[in-house]
C-alpha cells in the first residue's frame, strides 16, 4: 500500500495530478499578471472594510503643510488579517476557524496600507502610504482623474505583509482608488495566471480575490478559463469558501488548497457530476412575471419586450467595467434592427438613490435603452458579479443565461441588422 502511495505522489509531482481514492487532485502552479479581467468587480470599501476616521489611526508623519486632512483610513490587504481582526475578540469560533490551524493567531504583518483624503490647491487629493512605513514625506499627492461624470479614478502599487506558514512575506500588488459622490473603494488590479490539465488538454486559467490582496480558499476567489483557448479569459467561476464549487467538463470540482500567495491552487474534483451547470437549470426555467420598475416610476414587465431578441445588462454606476462596455452596447444598439432586438439595462432597487447621476451618465455616454429596477431580476439569474449579460429570445425564453462575448452570440442566432 505505501509503494501505491509514493507511486501516486511522484506521479503528482511530475503531471500535476493525482487519483486518490474516488477523488481526483489537480495542482496549478501560477505566477501574477496585471488583471485585465473585468467580468466582476472586485473592489474594497474603505468605509466597510478598512479603517475610516476624520484621526489619524496609525502613527504617521511627513503630511505634507499644504495638504490639509479630511479623512484617515487604510486598506486591509491580507484577508486572514481581516478575518482576524473582524472576530478574534467575539466567541464565534466558526469564523475564527476560517483562519485555518496552520495560521499564526498572535502574528502582527503590517498589511493595512494607510491612506489620507484631503484638500490641496483648493481639491480633494488622496495621499497613500504605497511603501507602508507610515511616512507620508516620500508620497505623491495623487490628483483623481475623472472617467466619467462624478466618478474618479487613480492608479498606484503598494506593498504590504502578511502571514504564509507563520512567516511574514512581503507583497507589492497594483490598485485603482475609485471615488463615487462618498463611497471610496479599492481594486487589487492583479491576476495569478497558469495552465490547469482538464479533459486532457492544457488550459489557460486565471485566478483572482474578492478584494484583497492575498488569496484563501475558505474566502471567495473567482477562476476564469480559457476554453477556448483565444487569449480570452472569458468563461468564470465564482468558488466561496470551502463549500463551494462549480462545474467543468462533466466533473464538479472544489478548491482543496491555496497559498496565500496565490502561486499555489489545488483543485480536488470527485466523480462525474450529476450536478447540471446554471446554463442547464435556467434554460428551462420559466421567468416569472416580475413587475418592473422605469426611472420614471411607472411599472412593465418582460412581455412588454416580446417579439424581439432581449439582452439583459446587470450593472451599476459604481463599476467600471459596466461603464467601459458601453460603448461597445451602443455599438450594438445602433447596428441591430430595432424591431428584431432590444438592450434592457438592469439595476438594483437601492440606486434609485442615485438617478440624477444615472441621468448625466446616460447623456455623457449617450445611452439611449431603456433601464429598470429589479431585485428579482438579480435573484433570478443569481447575479452575484457585474456586468452580467442574459440573452431572451422573442417569445421569453431564456436563450443565454451568462455571456462572455456579446457580438459572438448575438450573430449565433443571426437577428437582422440594419
Amino acid at each position: 500500500m505505501l509503494k501505491i502511495y509514493l507511486f501516486q505522489i511522484l506521479i503528482f509531482l511530475f503531471t500535476n495530478t493525482i487519483i486518490c481514492g474516488e477523488a481526483e487532485y489537480v495542482k496549478v502552479e501560477l505566477t501574477p499578471s496585471p488583471n485585465k479581467f473585468s467580468v466582476l468587480n472586485f473592489a474594497i470599501d474603505f468605509k466597510e472594510a478598512g479603517g475610516w476616521s476624520d484621526k489619524p489611526i496609525h502613527n504617521l508623519k511627513g503630511i505634507p503643510e499644504e495638504f490639509k486632512p479630511i479623512n484617515f483610513g487604510y486598506i486591509e490587504l491580507c484577508a486572514k488579517e481581516h478575518w482576524k481582526r473582524r472576530y478574534k475578540d467575539t466567541d464565534n469560533l466558526k469564523y475564527i476557524s476560517l483562519l485555518g490551524p496552520d495560521y499564526d493567531i498572535e502574528g502582527n504583518p503590517d498589511s493595512k496600507i494607510d491612506f489620507i483624503i484631503g484638500e490641496y490647491a483648493d481639491e480633494e487629493h488622496i495621499i497613500i502610504d504605497s511603501n507602508n512605513d507610515e511616512d507620508f514625506s516620500n508620497e505623491k499627492i495623487n490628483e483623481y482623474k475623472e472617467v466619467y461624470p462624478n466618478h474618479f479614478e487613480i492608479e498606484r502599487e503598494v506593498s504590504f505583509q502578511y502571514l504564509m506558514k507563520n512567516q511574514i512575506k512581503n507583497r507589492t500588488v497594483p490598485i485603482k482608488i475609485t471615488k463615487s459622490d462618498s463611497r471610496y473603494r479599492a481594486i487589487v488590479g492583479e491576476a495569478m495566471i497558469g495552465d490547469i490539465k482538464l479533459n486532457e488538454k492544457d488550459i489557460p486559467l486565471a485566478l483572482t480575490t474578492s478584494g484583497f490582496g492575498t488569496y484563501d480558499s475558505r474566502v471567495d476567489l473567482y477562476l476564469f478559463f480559457d476554453l477556448n483557448e483565444n487569449g480570452k479569459f472569458e468563461n468564470w467561476e465564482s468558488v466561496s469558501g470551502s463549500q463551494g464549487s462549480f462545474n467543468l467538463f462533466n466533473k464538479t470540482y472544489t478548491i482543496d488548497f491555496c497559498s496565500a500567495d496565490g502561486m499555489l491552487l489545488i483543485l480536488k474534483s470527485e466523480q462525474e457530476s450529476s450536478h447540471p451547470d446554471i446554463s442547464t437549470i435556467l434554460s428551462k426555467k420559466p421567468i416569472p412575471d416580475f413587475e418592473l420598475k422605469t426611472f420614471n416610476n411607472s411599472t412593465v414587465n418582460l412581455d412588454y419586450f416580446k417579439g424581439k431578441f432581449l439582452l439583459l445588462d446587470f450593472w451599476g454606476i459604481w463599476c467600471g467595467p459596466c461603464i467601459q462596455s458601453f460603448p461597445k452596447l451602443t455599438k450594438l444598439h445602433n447596428l441591430y434592427n430595432k424591431g428584431d432586438f432590444e438592450i434592457l439595462g438592469v439595476l438594483k432597487v437601492s440606486e434609485k438613490e442615485r438617478i440624477s447621476d444615472y441621468k448625466i451618465l446616460f447623456d455623457s455616454q449617450n445611452v439611449k435603452w431603456k433601464q429598470i429596477y429589479s431585485d428579482e431580476l438579480y435573484e433570478f439569474f443569481n447575479v452575484s458579479g457585474i456586468p452580467r449579460y442574459v440573452l431572451l429570445s422573442p417569445t421569453g425564453e431564456i436563450l443565454e443565461p451568462e455571456i462572455y462575448n456579446i457580438e459572438e452570440v448575438l450573430n449565433k442566432y443571426q437577428i437582422s441588422k440594419n
